[in-house]
């Protein structure tokens, strides 16, 4: 019978408890219950004991990762008494761990931190607030983070968080960005003084700079060039060499490259023109960049189609003049030549060309050459070579041209001046030529073979005009003679 039973027991029947079956039934089952309560003591202890062992560790654990952490922390209760403090890691530190810390009040850095002490008034209404201060001690200023939690009803946390070094970075990342701006503005000023375009690509080919002139020219703002590659402007027969010559830019370490291309430009407009593109390369900011000033040639490119022209062309009629046509020639016979062809010299004199000065005069002349020259290309190749080798006398080089073929194509150039009537002045004016034909099957001069077409063109001349002789006429004829 269980100990509490029996002394109930003893004290309700002190001269013994009544002897029958249903009160010991009744005992029995009171004692039951006794145990039975015993027993969920027993438990109800032992989890209780877990329990405060379970809460001491994990306030243990608590402690040490708080002691762990840089940050001061403390526990304030509702008068402001510290209950608890970590002193963190400052440097110089805020507190000592050996200082007696009985308030908040008490703390030398509160007392000369206003910020600080703005921030815990009424501290216990507003509960829980995050911000950053400014705490003052010795002379030294801190940047911080503090945080105010509430933990209960009675209890706050407040963490203070050493931000200074944080602040320095964010400062000097800030002042760093302010110089990147302020050379990249000067940069830019720069580059809108040229009086060429430019653009700057990085090493991913894509433009990261340009300048006004060459934003007009595209007829396009800068945010719309910006990220974009600029071979999407580049005519694409010259796309491969651009972008060879800018990847020749970017790989090269530690050299400073210059160099130059002339190429053709395709506008949004759909409209090109001829450029001259100088290339350099730039490390700016650590980064390696490509600088492209891009000059429009168009004009002088002009000039320059003008000027061979002018150079090598007679001006009157268009026709190469001789010494353009010594040269053009000179190239075609030799090769001619490697691929074992023959090549014909046509040598062209207009018959009595003075009496036409003479009676019709000079401008009259004029209109004559001119328009003999159009005559003769009616009847040659795009690969023969007109030229006006002096006066009123022209030459005709038939590259791959045998004495036969050769010989067709001057009865027909003879025939189609002998055809023209050439209207000027107000006269039509009428004449005939005469051509000396002279055909090299390969190891012959181009002025010996000219001199043979001279021979044969005098003789021409000399023998009634208006025809074509060649060696086989000349030679034939003069046995004749003999």
């Amino acid at each position: 019978m269980h100990r509490m039973l029996k002394r109930q027991l003893k004290k309700a029947y002190p001269k013994g408890a009544p002897d029958n079956i249903e009160f010991e039934q009744f005992v029995k089952l009171i004692d039951q219950a006794y145990f039975s309560m015993s027993e969920e003591l027993s438990i109800t202890e032992r989890s209780l004991d877990l329990s405060c062992e379970e809460l001491k560790q994990r306030n243990d654990t608590l402690s040490g990762i708080l002691d762990a952490l840089p940050d001061m922390s403390m526990w304030l209760d509702q008068e402001g008494v510290i209950r608890d403090i970590r002193v963190g890691e400052f440097n110089p530190p805020l507190v000592s761990k050996e200082d007696e810390h009985s308030s908040i009040s008490s703390l030398h850095f509160f007392k000369n931190s206003i910020p600080l002490q703005h921030f815990l008034i009424d501290y216990k209404q507003i509960g829980s607030k995050s911000g950053e201060l400014e705490l003052s001690c010795d002379s030294f200023t801190y940047h911080v983070e503090a945080k105010l939690t509430s933990v209960s009803k009675q209890r706050w946390l407040l963490v203070i968080r050493d931000i200074s070094l944080r602040r320095k970075l964010i400062e000097m990342q800030t002042e760093r960005m302010d110089q990147i701006k302020r050379t990249q503005k000067q940069l830019q000023g720069l580059i809108n003084a040229a009086p060429t375009g430019i653009l700057i690509t990085d090493e991913s080919k894509k433009l990261v700079m340009v300048n006004e002139f060459i934003c007009q020219k595209l007829s396009l703002t800068t945010d719309e060039l910006l990220g974009r590659n600029p071979l999407t402007f580049i005519a694409k027969k010259y796309r491969l060499e651009y972008l060879s010559e800018i990847q020749k830019h970017i790989s090269y370490d530690d050299t400073i490259l210059d160099s130059r291309m002339d190429l053709t430009m395709t506008l949004p407009s759909n409209e090109t023109i001829m450029v001259e593109m100088a290339f350099s390369t730039l490390i700016f900011e650590k980064k390696k960049l490509v600088i492209t000033a891009i000059t429009d040639i168009t004009e002088r490119k002009r000039l320059e189609t003008q000027l061979r022209i002018l150079a090598s062309t007679d001006p009157l009629t268009g026709a190469y003049n001789r010494r353009c046509f010594n040269e053009l020639s000179q190239k075609s016979m030799s090769s001619t030549e490697r691929q074992e062809q023959e090549f014909t010299i046509l040598l062209i004199d207009l018959d009595f060309f003075k009496s036409i000065n003479d009676k019709f005069g000079h401008a009259a002349g004029d209109d004559v050459l001119i328009e003999t020259v159009k005559a003769i290309n009616t009847c040659i190749r795009e690969s023969d070579i007109l030229g006006r080798y002096g006066g009123e006398e022209f030459v005709v080089a038939l590259p791959n041209s045998d004495n036969k073929k050769a010989r067709e194509v001057a009865n027909r150039i003879r025939l189609c001046i002998e055809n023209m009537v050439v209207k000027t002045q107000g006269h039509d004016i009428k004449l005939t030529a005469s051509i000396g034909l002279a055909t090299s099957s390969g190891g012959h001069q181009l002025e010996k073979q000219i001199n043979q077409a001279d021979t044969y063109l005098y003789y021409a001349k000399d023998n009634g005009r208006n025809q074509v002789v060649d060696h086989t006429i000349y030679h034939a004829n003069s046995k004749l003679c003999r």
